[in-house]
């Protein structure tokens, strides 16, 4: 694949986004390190070794894609996401081949406020994602100027923000803006991972979760997402 491109290039600035989309910055080394004594080491992070967060294009659709999620099983939402791509992001043609950019805050802040109704998505999503887009248009939020907050007020910043509640926040930080020690404590895929790897009798409360995460430090949002994934991959015997 050649892919050519323009001589006003800022090629620092796109390498580093590439780097921070694949997350080929996040501390592996540091982060098996850590839990190498825990139960989890040997049942999914050495099997799922290498794996990496990969951040979404930037913190507006991590956003959107986070406020689509919210008390859906994974299957619909993406269902959802994927109507939102194709009917209102840029299209390229690569070799008859279709690509979709997911759409700009730009172009969703001119529809109406309940333009995804007919897609399925409720009327408070709608009016959520909308009402984000126009805010971010024209300029009332600026989630890029919050990369250098610390996680406290990055999530303060985030929950600040109409129809985004803690869950929202926490999974934004963590696939949006690259915080690693997240802990989304209300997560059903976490909660179900962790019963099972622990063999808990019930589904673990936010207390005994925190419990059971504070050995994680600093990565309990990497944690997380490998337990997302293996859960989701029937890697836990949940299949």
């Amino acid at each position: 694949l050649f892919v050519k491109f323009s001589a006003d290039l800022d090629t620092a600035a796109f390498t580093d986004n590439l780097i921070n989309r694949f997350g080929l910055k996040q501390d592996l080394d540091g982060f098996y390190h850590q839990l190498s004594d825990d139960p989890l080491f040997d049942i999914i992070i050495k099997p799922l070794k290498g794996l990496r967060i990969f951040q979404k294009t930037s913190p507006f659709e991590s956003l959107v894609a986070a406020i689509v999620d919210q008390q859906l099983n994974l299957t619909f939402a993406e269902t959802l996401k994927s109507r939102l791509i194709k009917n209102f992001g840029k299209r390229h043609i690569f070799d008859d081949i279709i690509l979709y950019e997911f759409p700009t805050a730009e172009t969703l802040a001119q529809q109406d406020d309940l333009v995804l109704r007919p897609f399925q998505f409720t009327n408070n999503k709608s009016r959520y994602i909308i009402r984000l887009a126009r805010d971010i248009a024209n300029g009332n939020i600026v989630p890029e100027d919050w990369n250098n907050l610390d996680d406290a007020e990055l999530l303060e910043n985030l929950i600040s923000i109409h129809g985004v509640g803690p869950w929202t926040a926490e999974y934004s930080a963590l696939v949006g803006f690259n915080r690693l020690n997240m802990l989304p404590t209300a997560d059903i895929g976490l909660l179900n991972a962790l019963q099972k790897v622990y063999q808990l009798e019930e589904r673990p409360s936010a207390k005994k979760v925190r419990e059971i995460a504070r050995k994680w430090e600093p990565y309990r949002g990497m944690v997380t997402f490998y337990l997302w994934y293996a859960y989701e991959q029937g890697l836990l015997g949940n299949q």
